[in-house]
C-alpha cells in the first residue's frame, strides 16, 4: 500500500597538493504506491563538492530539488475507455550553498487507451514566476533571470498490433519575456514488414525563437566579470532508423542509426548584469554555427546456450561543426558525411558457467 525508497551517496577526490574534497548527495521518495489514487513525496540533495564525473555521470550539482506528485488513474475498462492514467506534479527548486531560489514549475500529464487501442495523452507545463539559473552566466556567484513560460503538447499512438502504425506528437511553448516561442514535432512510423524483419523510424524537428544564452565572458579593466548573453534562433532536427531482423529464436541482427543536426543563429546581444538582468550592448560577433552528429550502432546477437550469448558490434561516428549556417538538409547533410568519419569493431562472448551442473557432473 505505501513505500519508501532512498540513497546515499559520498565521494572523496584527492589532490597532491591540496586538501581531500569530500562531497556527498541524498535522496528519498515516500507515497502511496496502490490504489486509484496515489502520490509521491520527493527530496533530493547535493553539495556544491559533490563530483562523480570520474566514475559516473552528474550534469551539475549545489542543488536541492523537492518534488510532490498526485495521481488519479482508472486501470479497469469503463464506457468506451480501457485505461487512464492522471497526474500532476509541483517541483520546488533550490540552490545549496547560498541557499537561494532557483524555480518552481507545475506540470500536468494525461494517458488515455481507448476500446479501439488508440492511445492519447496530452500535457503541459507552467513556471508561473521567473526563474534563476546559476548555471548559464559560467562565472561564479553569477545568475541568469529566465522569464515564466508555459508549454502545451499531445500525443497520438495508435495500436501496435497493425502492420503499420504512425505516432504522432506536437507542442509549443511561450515565455513571457524577449519574445519567447518555440514549438516541436515528432513522427514516428513503424512497419512490421514480417514476424522477423520491422522498422522504426523517428523524425523530431524542434524550433525556439528568442533562445537567451551564454556567448562570451572576460575582465575588464577594474578585473569584473563581462558576461555577453546572446538571443539567438535555434533549430534542431533529429532522425533515427531501428531495424530489427530475426533469423531464429536464438539470433537476430539490430541497427540504429541516428542523425543530429542543430544550426544556431544569433541576432542580439547583451551585458549580463549583477542582479541576473540584461543590459543591450553593442558587442557584435558572427557566433552562428552548425553541428552534425551521425553514428551507427549494428549488433549480431547469437545465444548459444542458456544465458550464453556471442555479439559482434559494428559503431560509426562523424561528428562536424562550422561558423557557416546551411539550410538545406541534403547540402548539409552531404557535408556531414565528407567530414572524418570512425569505425570501431568489437566481439564479446559471454558464457554462463553454472557451478552446480559441474558439482553433479563431478559427483
Amino acid at each position: 500500500m505505501y513505500g519508501i525508497a532512498g540513497r546515499i551517496n559520498v565521494n572523496q577526490k584527492y589532490f597532491p597538493d591540496q586538501k581531500p574534497e569530500l562531497g556527498y548527495m541524498y535522496g528519498f521518495e515516500v507515497g502511496k504506491i496502490s490504489g486509484n489514487f496515489r502520490y509521491t513525496v520527493a527530496h533530493y540533495l547535493q553539495n556544491d563538492t559533490y563530483e562523480i564525473n570520474d566514475m559516473g555521470y552528474n550534469s551539475y550539482n549545489n542543488r536541492i530539488h523537492n518534488e510532490l506528485e498526485l495521481e488519479y488513474n482508472f486501470y479497469k475498462p469503463f464506457g468506451k475507455i480501457i485505461n487512464m492514467y492522471n497526474d500532476i506534479t509541483f517541483e520546488y527548486a533550490l540552490q545549496y550553498d547560498p541557499t537561494e531560489f532557483r524555480y518552481f514549475e507545475i506540470s500536468s500529464y494525461n494517458r488515455t487507451t481507448w476500446i479501439n487501442y488508440l492511445t492519447t495523452s496530452f500535457n503541459w507545463e507552467l513556471s508561473p514566476v521567473e526563474s534563476n539559473d546559476f548555471y548559464e552566466a559560467r562565472v561564479d556567484g553569477w545568475v541568469l533571470k529566465r522569464p515564466a513560460y508555459g508549454f502545451f503538447g499531445f500525443f497520438i499512438s495508435p495500436d501496435y498490433r497493425k502492420r503499420f502504425v504512425l505516432d504522432f506528437q506536437a507542442g509549443t511553448w511561450a515565455g513571457n519575456r524577449y519574445n519567447q516561442s518555440g514549438y516541436v514535432l515528432r513522427l514516428k512510423p513503424r512497419i512490421r514488414i514480417n514476424d522477423r524483419f520491422s522498422m522504426i523510424l523517428e523524425a523530431e524537428y524542434d524550433k525556439d525563437y528568442n533562445d537567451i544564452g551564454h556567448v562570451n565572458d572576460s575582465l575588464n579593466n577594474a578585473g569584473e566579470p563581462v558576461i555577453i548573453i546572446g538571443k539567438r534562433d535555434i533549430r534542431t532536427l533529429e532522425t533515427i532508423l531501428e531495424a530489427n531482423y530475426i533469423f531464429t529464436k536464438n539470433i537476430g541482427l539490430s541497427l540504429r542509426a541516428r542523425h543530429y543536426w542543430i544550426t544556431v543563429e544569433y541576432d542580439e546581444f547583451f551585458r549580463l548584469l549583477k542582479d541576473g538582468y540584461l543590459e543591450h550592448s553593442d558587442y557584435y560577433s558572427d557566433h552562428d554555427f552548425i553541428y552534425n552528429a551521425f553514428n551507427i550502432d549494428m549488433v549480431f546477437r547469437w545465444t548459444f546456450a542458456p544465458a550464453s550469448e556471442l555479439l559482434f558490434v559494428w559503431k560509426n561516428n562523424i561528428f562536424a561543426e562550422k561558423s557557416e549556417i546551411i539550410n538545406d538538409y541534403f547540402r548539409n547533410l552531404e557535408y556531414t558525411f565528407n567530414a572524418p568519419m570512425g569505425n570501431s569493431f568489437s566481439l564479446k562472448v559471454l558464457y554462463y558457467l553454472d557451478y552446480h551442473s559441474l558439482k553433479r557432473k563431478r559427483k
